[in-house]
């Protein structure tokens, strides 16, 4: 029934759509006019930028030419022959103070050429009068300035033209605070005053302040103004990123007078606040675009330079940055946008309301047809009740087949695993059979094994009664001829004896006396090989009787194997009996898994016969609803007459299908 309210709405919308049409003009000039604020907001964006690139081409010849005026004037005041009367300070400090007065210097100082205190202006810019007691008699030969002077390091760029002078950055002067005990911000140059002959007399320096500088600037600044910027402000940062120089509206007053904020200058570091465009001066590039201010909390319309004029000193590497709040430059733009928006809301909304009231109106002419559609509405959902019922039963007898397949399934895998196992238990079978098999002739081996090392024994044995008769004779033998010896020494020494008594008749008898005594030592010689004999016999022996002990442990060793395996085999024998019983077991529950597959095949027959008679049920009302549809149809065709206007008799169902 949703999807049929649905499709009515739609229906009933069609007439709402003929103000579609108008809606996307609307639209379509709504989303023109958002594109043309943007475009605007783009051409005042660069417009600014414009502005601000003519403010830096500006900024950047006025600084190059200052710059380089006073980076000659040092030279030309070194010039001055007053200076080489060294011997004359009050004249000299006169000049002094007039140089210092025409160059706009907050001091000039003059010392010799071993740094000794000479002459110096005697008062500031302000008009503070200096106490020159204070640096009288003092030497300046350990300063940087006078240092490099003299050695001839310069601060030079000869491409540009720079050459002679040696130059500071701005700072913090120490010589201005020594004489006037106030903080001045200038920036120093210094050269040699040379005689005709070009040796150096001494050296001379001024503190330029920063005055010439803001005042070059504050025209640059109301130039901006002028132009359009609307609170612009224009920055010069040194070679580490620290403020020289800060215009904006709350520095300069109403009378264009330059308010130096001492906490700013020289103190704020725009590159360790992260301020992109500084970084982007100090890697000498030049550009534009929207950048966060960390300081105005805001994002700033920025364009950046480095200070590029041929003549400035650019190993300074000074930077300009100029820029102006995003939302005063876009302020106009922003607030028209903003009644923009204002308008084109409003607009749509009257329209949303005039279409809203449009198909209120339309609502009225449905409630007859919507009548007729709830009727029919009912009968549908009836015959969809009947539908639902039919097709519940369908469902419950699918899912009892379901069952039945799964139980079927089930049963399948079962009988698979019991085949398998059947399987695995014959092949256990057969593997036991064979290792019985195998560990049989391992048996009979051993056995054989066995009954060799008995008869070795018996051989050993034999072995053992031979060499015992043969050291039984050696035995005899030996004692024999020990007696021999005995006797043959015995009587070797008597017939020595007599031979002696003799005299020269006993020589003979004495040679044989002798020779008898050698037949002695022979047979002692013959003793002891056969002694030698039996020791070796008696070794042998042992190492017999340590064989045949050996061969019998091995004997021993070889039985008790035998007995092992013989165990073994008869264990093994009664698990292939338990084997054989559990393959029976299987085989009697393949039998029982087979007959629930066919219980189970039956059940699936009996639910397809229900599904048969149900469907045609189903059939039946899919029928009813068909005639049912066509009611639908004919409510539907008359409110598609309805939403185009027509007056004609609305066509018949069949027809119009056709």
């Amino acid at each position: 029934m949703f999807y049929l309210f649905t499709k009515l709405w739609r229906k009933l919308s069609f007439r709402a759509m003929i103000l579609f049409p108008s809606l996307m003009a609307y639209l379509v000039l709504a989303l023109f006019s958002l594109y043309l604020i943007y475009k605007d907001k783009e051409i005042q964006k660069e417009r600014a930028f414009d502005r601000y690139s003519v403010a830096l081409d500006s900024i950047n010849n006025i600084i190059g030419g200052r710059y380089v005026g006073r980076y000659t004037t040092i030279q030309a005041i070194a010039l001055d022959s007053t200076l080489q009367q060294i011997n004359n300070p009050t004249q000299i400090t006169i000049l002094l103070e007039r140089y210092r007065k025409a160059t706009q210097s907050e001091l000039i100082l003059y010392v010799d050429r071993n740094g000794k205190y000479i002459a110096s202006s005697t008062e500031l810019s302000d008009g503070t009068k200096a106490d020159l007691n204070l640096i009288r008699g003092k030497n300046f030969s350990n300063r940087d300035w006078f240092k490099n002077v003299v050695k001839g390091n310069f601060t030079e760029d000869i491409t540009n033209g720079l050459i002679g002078t040696y130059s500071n950055d701005f700072q913090i002067d120490p010589l201005t605070t020594e004489l006037y005990g106030k903080d001045k911000v200038t920036l120093a140059f210094t050269a040699a005053v040379k005689d005709k002959f070009g040796n150096i007399l001494g050296v001379i320096t001024t503190r330029t302040a920063v005055l010439w500088l803001e005042n070059e600037l504050k025209g640059t600044f109301r130039s901006l103004e002028k132009s359009g910027a609307h609170s612009p402000e224009i920055i010069l940062v040194n070679s580490k990123g620290k403020t020289i120089v800060n215009l904006n509206i709350k520095t300069i007053d109403k009378d264009n007078n330059y308010i130096r904020d001492m906490e700013v200058i020289l103190k704020q570091n725009l590159l360790l606040e992260k301020f992109e465009p500084v970084k982007q001066i100090l890697e000498g590039k030049t550009g534009d675009g929207e950048y966060y201010s960390e300081k105005n909390k805001k994002i700033m319309l920025v364009s950046y330079s480095p200070i590029n004029s041929n003549r400035f000193l650019r190993s300074l590497n000074w930077g300009i940055i100029t820029m102006d709040p995003a939302d005063d430059v876009f302020m106009k733009i922003n607030r028209f946008a903003f009644i923009s928006y204002v308008i084109i809301s409003i607009l749509l909304l009257v329209a949303v309301i005039i279409v809203l009231k449009f198909t209120a109106s339309l609502t009225k002419n449905f409630n007859f047809l919507s009548d007729k559609l709830r009727k029919s509405s009912i009968q549908s959902e009836e015959t969809s009740q009947n539908l639902k019922k039919s097709f519940t039963l369908v469902a419950e007898t699918v899912q009892n087949q379901t069952k039945s397949i799964t139980d079927t399934n089930q049963i399948m895998k079962a009988l698979t695993s019991m085949i398998s196992q059947t399987t695995d238990n014959a092949n256990e079978c057969s593997n036991i059979s064979t290792h019985v098999k195998k560990e049989i002739s391992e048996g009979n081996m051993i056995m054989e094994k066995l009954a060799n090392a008995v008869a070795e024994i018996r051989e050993t044995n034999k072995e053992l009664m031979q060499i015992s008769e043969m050291i039984d004779q050696i035995s005899t033998k030996t004692n024999v001829i020990n007696e021999i010896v005995s006797k043959t020494e015995l009587l070797s020494l008597n017939a020595s004896i007599e031979a002696a008594r003799a005299g020269e008749q006993g020589k003979g008898f004495a040679v044989v006396a002798e020779e008898v005594g050698q037949l002695a030592k022979t047979s002692g010689k013959t003793a002891s090989e056969i002694r030698m004999l039996i020791e070796s016999g008696k070794k042998q022996v042992n190492e017999i009787i340590s064989a045949t002990k050996n061969r019998l442990e091995v004997g021993q060793a070889a039985s008790d194997v035998a007995q092992k395996i013989f165990h073994e085999i008869s264990h093994e024998i009664n698990e292939l009996q338990s084997r054989t019983e559990n393959i029976k077991e299987a085989t009697k529950e393949q039998k029982i898994g087979i007959s629930q597959v066919a219980s189970a095949m039956s059940h699936i027959d009996k639910s397809t016969e229900k599904n048969n008679s149900e469907t045609q049920k189903a059939a039946q009302a899919s029928e009813q609803v068909h005639h049912q549809s066509d009611e639908l149809f004919q409510i539907m065709t008359a409110i598609r007459v309805l939403v185009h206007g027509a007056k004609t008799k609305i066509i018949n169902s069949g027809e119009n299908r056709k």
